[in-house]
């Protein structure tokens, strides 16, 4: 199994403490059910370890599993609320 390396924007664009990156989610998704007033749950994607440049295949951050899962959730998301035909990348 390969090692886990450190995240480098820890603390940067969100809480470094794993509870206090818990809490903050809860709390924006508890935000999104009593803002409107549905029961609906948002959809949420993680993918942890994965570069911010993990999308662009000419970056060595690439990740090939994780920008498929990306655009596949970005585009059922699109097509399913937008009612577009099933866009192409």
């Amino acid at each position: 199994m390969p090692a886990v390396r450190e995240a480098v924007v820890d603390g940067l664009f969100y809480p470094a403490a794993p509870a206090a990156l818990r809490a903050q989610v809860a709390g924006y998704l508890g935000r999104v059910d009593a803002a409107d007033g549905h029961a609906r749950a948002p959809k949420l994607l993680i993918v942890p370890h994965a570069d911010h440049s993990f999308a662009n295949p000419s970056s060595a951050g690439y990740n090939v599993q994780a920008a498929n899962e990306a655009w596949t959730t970005t585009l059922a998301f699109l097509e399913r609320h937008l009612k577009l035909n099933t866009p192409t990348r």
